[in-house]
Order: C-alpha cells, then sequence, then structure tokens
C-alpha cells in the first residue's frame, strides 16, 4: 500500500511538474519537478522521461490534432534548412515529440 501511494504521488509530480513546462512557468525539467515537488509536499521526483510523457499527454489533450500537424509542419521546415546548410554538416539536437 505505502509503495502504491509513493508510486501516485510520483506521478502527480510528474503531472504537475509537466503542466509548469506546458505553461511556460518553468523552462527546465529540473526547475519543474523541484516545484512540483514543493507545491505537492512531496519529498519524490519523477525522471525526465516520466515527466516528458506527461507533457505529450497535456499536449495531446489541450491541442488535438493541431499539435500533430504542427510537428510535421516544423519537421518538414527543419529538413529544409538542414538541406540548405548541407554544406555545413548542420546537425539537429533536441526533442522532436
Amino acid at each position: 500500500m505505502k509503495g502504491n501511494r509513493a508510486k501516485m504521488l510520483r506521478n502527480r509530480v510528474a503531472q504537475e511538474a509537466a503542466l509548469l513546462l506546458y505553461t511556460s512557468q518553468e523552462k527546465e525539467y529540473k526547475q519543474a519537478k523541484k516545484r512540483a515537488a514543493e507545491t505537492l509536499g512531496a519529498r519524490v521526483l519523477p525522471s525526465n522521461h516520466e515527466v516528458a510523457e506527461e507533457l505529450h499527454e497535456i499536449a495531446e489533450e489541450r491541442e488535438g490534432t493541431h499539435r500533430r500537424e504542427r510537428l510535421l509542419r516544423m519537421r518538414k521546415e527543419a529538413e529544409e534548412i538542414m538541406k540548405a546548410l548541407k554544406e555545413f554538416n548542420p546537425r539537429l539536437v533536441g526533442s522532436v515529440w
């Protein structure tokens, strides 16, 4: 029972951290997790992956198909820019959610 409660609290911290990131109240995962834990009176911090999964859920719920369309447009634009800069050997860095 105690383990289940800890898991639920960890998940709640991940959800709160994701919401802080989604609403741009925090920019970094580490700070979002710390702030979420403090707000909820928790000591446990979720992994970045757990927060990213919750962030994905929030974005899907709030943006739906518009989000997917926007991501596709951004990826196509990135591909075009990469091709234009080919001679400089560009590299993409970061998430591609």
